[in-house]
């Protein structure tokens, strides 16, 4: 177990909306003879101001030389006379290799010591004074409003900290030493409102100087003392983490006071490690197109003399520590769940804390659960011997906290991949499963690959499914199988699927009888034998559906198999009475979909006029489509999109103005969002999608500048496309004629151009 110094400064403005990089800096030494080492670097300094002194003494005012500590300050590099009078050196070529001597000798001492030494930054990556954390909550509330002096700086100072002390991965540090250096808001009075001068008054100790500024309340020891006693307070489980021995120390950088020889040396030499950050980041990435992003943050961290950590003031960040925290309080489920988020995360950090920290934190996870505990203490084998055995005792709480995202399509991803981190542990650990728990594992796999049209995949999670059906009760058997029939949807062979779905649906009515009878005889009894009930409170009994929503998916299952194979009558009547037995707005919402493309594909016009306002929440197309895009459109409100735009063609609404004028948006929108998620639109049914805007922009004028950016889209494969989805985009570049023949092979069949234009139907087409 060591000690570990942790010495904080900061650059850039965080009052100014114009300032570029804003972030806190500094490095840490990991050692125990800290007294030996602030020795060392005060010695390492002297050497530099005497080296610099005599190097370039020429081009040194006469006289005057670089004294430590008062010389060092990298925004303000000073000289001294014989009579100590200080002089700022601000010829720019001179300051220049001035500086670039400091930052060679302080690079070269840190790679000698590189098995001590870390450089860390935090950066806040806005370019104004707002946060990821403002909401509607907190805007009025003046101590947390990012606009005011001193706050942003406040909050990520704060949670600095609280990385070193509760997010640390450095299991061998016993005691944390911080070294901050104390800061002093400062702005322009006459930039103020008196209202918002008297808001900052009510906040802060403030004194005006000569040049009206007003000075703000320094942050000092108690800023962090406070911070840390309202966590460990708290008392949530990721303290058991936290590093508890801490001393704290926050000075202010005086370089012209008599006490500055003082001030620990580490104070002057984060000084210069932010400087030299914040001047590589501007050499990356250029002053007046300033913008950081994951690659940026690699791209500078392979260039640091020793090793970089960086922190990002963004919501990945606020991600990966909920992440933490679910892991220490045991809910797994979750935790995976915030790994999700952060791996899909829209945001430009997301790559580097998935390379970074949450790589660390798998191997965190894996030394917990999976790995040998011979070298661990008595303490820990504990500790982790009782980890292990919870794991195996809560898994039947996991699944069921899984199986919440499989309940709807849209989350189906993050369900399996929950389920995938859970079963990546119980492999590793050499767990075991009961046959119930690998049934559900193996129903979770089903549905994710029916979804993703995976015929292959599909038929082997089934095949085990079948192996294990005695562990589950003949209804969840049901449905399991009602999911496979998924795998002729996947291969186009419609005809076995109303056979399938008549005989499930005849069961599932007499299931539904037998309840209804059953509720029948309930009320029986509670009429006669508890006669003091109210007869209000039964409102509803004789009627109630609950726990049939799967008969509602029978009846739309089997609507689909009529779709498919073009009986659109009968479609209908099956989506109706489906929507009939659902209690869920999703699952009728879902339904009504189905029914809109069999409209469609039937060509009835006002029929789909009729319905779609309660689809699309208007029956004004400017609205529908700015109620689509208010959603993430690479999320499940795409499957929304694709009935929009696939009725817009067909009905040749896109002739008319007012949907022009909707198109219009919708292309902005998904050019603006295919720059920043270009992979997303690969997924299902954005080929089908961008086929239909493709001949919408080839037939309008206006939107002809398009067409292959969309083209393009319609049949490009990915690496990710299953087999449903390769059919799909091999025949659509049949479709917009980029090819003239296909012949392609599904499950045990084969397909040629003739026989895929029976086949692809329906919502497929």
């Amino acid at each position: 177990m060591s000690k570990r110094i942790i010495c904080i400064d900061e650059t850039g403005k965080f009052e100014s909306r114009e300032e570029k990089a804003k972030f806190l800096g500094g490095c840490t030494f990991t050692g125990e003879r800290i007294g030996q080492e602030e020795a060392n670097l005060e010695r390492m300094f002297q050497s530099l101001c005497e080296n610099i002194s005599k190097k370039f003494a020429a081009e040194f005012p006469a006289g005057t030389r670089m004294v430590y500590p008062y010389s060092f300050h990298m925004s303000a590099l000073k000289l001294y006379d014989q009579n100590n009078k200080e002089i700022i050196l601000n010829q720019k070529e001179l300051l220049a290799k001035v500086k670039n001597e400091i930052l060679k000798q302080v690079k070269s001492y840190l790679i000698e010591h590189k098995n001590q030494y870390r450089l860390f930054a935090f950066i806040d990556p806005k370019q104004n004074t707002g946060s990821h954390e403002e909401s509607e909550a907190t805007k009025d509330i003046c101590i947390v409003d990012f606009h005011n002096p001193g706050v942003l700086y406040e909050r990520l100072i704060t949670l600095l900290v609280y990385n070193f002390t509760f997010y640390s991965f450095n299991d061998d540090v016993e005691k944390n030493i911080f070294k901050i250096a104390s800061r002093t808001p400062t702005v322009l009075a006459a930039e103020l409102s008196e209202e918002q001068r008297q808001a900052i008054r009510n906040l802060n100790d403030v004194w005006v100087d000569g040049n009206n500024k007003m000075h703000l309340t320094a942050t000092n020891i108690n800023t962090f003392k406070s911070a840390l006693a309202v966590k460990y307070f708290e008392g949530n489980a990721i303290n058991k983490r936290a590093v508890n021995d801490i001393e704290l120390e926050c000075k202010s950088l005086n370089y012209t006071a008599n006490n500055s020889k003082a001030i620990s040396p580490f104070y002057y030499l984060a000084d210069i490690i932010c400087y030299y950050i914040q001047r590589y980041l501007y050499q990356k990435v250029g002053y007046d197109e300033f913008f950081i992003n994951s690659d940026i943050l690699k791209k500078v961290g392979k260039d640091m003399p020793v090793s970089i950590d960086f922190w990002v003031y963004d919501e990945v960040d606020s991600l990966f520590k909920k992440m933490m925290e679910a892991y220490e309080e045991g809910r797994l489920a979750e935790c995976f769940a915030y790994r999700y988020d952060i791996e899909h995360s829209a945001s430009a950090f997301g790559s580097y804390y998935m390379s970074t920290w949450v790589q660390r934190f798998d191997r965190r996870v894996l030394s917990d659960y999976t790995n040998k505990l011979d070298n661990k203490s008595d303490a820990e084998k504990k500790i982790l011997a009782a980890k292990r055995k919870s794991f195996k005792q809560n898994m039947d709480g996991y699944i069921a906290d899984a199986e919440i995202y499989m309940r709807s399509e849209a989350l189906y991803g993050k369900g399996k991949y929950i389920v995938d981190r859970l079963m990546q542990i119980v492999t590793q650990g050499n767990y075991d499963l009961t046959k119930r728990q690998a049934y559900l594992i193996n129903d979770f796999s089903l549905r994710y690959y029916n979804h993703q049209g995976s015929i292959e995949k599909s038929r082997k999670y089934f095949r085990r499914l079948v192996e294990l059906k005695d562990a589950v009760n003949i209804e969840e058997f049901e449905s399991s199988l009602n999911r496979a029939a998924q795998i002729y949807f996947n291969q186009f062979d419609y005809e076995p699927l109303v056979d399938i779905y008549e005989i499930l649906l005849q069961d599932a009515e007499n299931i539904k009888e037998a309840y209804q009878a059953q509720m029948a005889s309930i009320n029986e009894i509670v009429g006669e034998y508890f006669s003091d009930v109210d007869s209000s409170e039964m409102t509803g009994v004789n009627d109630s559906r609950s726990g049939l929503e799967w008969l509602g998916k029978m009846y739309s299952s089997l609507g689909q198999a009529y779709a498919f194979s073009e009986q659109y009558v009968d479609a209908e009547q099956c989506f109706r009475k489906a929507m009939d037995e659902f209690n869920t707005e999703a699952n009728k919402l879902r339904t009504l979909g189905y029914l809109l493309h069999a409209y469609i594909a039937s060509g009835q016009t006002d029929d789909y006029l009729r319905e779609s306002p309660v689809y699309f929440q208007s029956d004004n197309p400017g609205e529908q489509i700015l109620k689509l895009i208010e959603g993430d459109i690479c999320g499940f409100v795409r499957y929304n999109l694709y009935v929009w735009i696939k009725a817009v063609y067909v009905f040749e609404f896109y002739k008319t103005a007012p949907y022009k004028e909707a198109i219009r948006m919708l292309i902005k929108h998904i050019k603006e969002t295919y720059q920043v998620k270009a992979d997303s639109f690969f997924e299902h049914p954005w080929a089908l999608i961008s086929k239909y805007l493709y001949w919408v922009c080839k037939e309008t004028r206006a939107f002809r500048e398009y067409e292959d950016f969309f083209k393009k889209l319609c049949f490009e494969p990915a690496e990710q496309d299953e087999e449903t989805v390769k059919v799909i985009k091999l025949f659509n570049k049949y479709q917009v004629e980029e090819t003239d023949e296909i012949n392609v092979a599904v499950g045990a069949a084969a397909y040629d151009s003739e026989t895929l234009k029976e086949k692809i139907t329906y919502m497929y087409i």
